[in-house]
């Protein structure tokens, strides 16, 4: 079994998640393959941190998660919220 490494983040200084993608992609690049798991509002920043390194990164789990909304007026009912 590998290394487990938490990342962690400051969420007042970064906006955005290519932000804290930048910010925590040094982290994947100090190991040779990795596997991200994420979860609900990471979900999206492992997606992207997948993507940016494909060549690393193994696996993504993503807990807790949806790929587009799950109702189809959602976004409109919570913009009502």
């Amino acid at each position: 079994m590998g290394e487990v490494e938490v990342l962690a983040y400051d969420s007042t200084r970064f906006h955005g998640y290519p932000a804290l993608a930048d910010a925590l992609s040094p982290a994947l690049q100090r190991h040779g393959e990795v596997v991200i798991v994420a979860g609900s509002f990471a979900d999206p920043l492992g997606a992207q941190l997948a993507h940016r390194h494909p060549g690393r990164v193994r696996a993504l789990v993503m807990a807790a998660s949806f790929i587009r909304a799950p109702l189809p007026f959602s976004g409109m009912g919570a913009t009502l919220l």
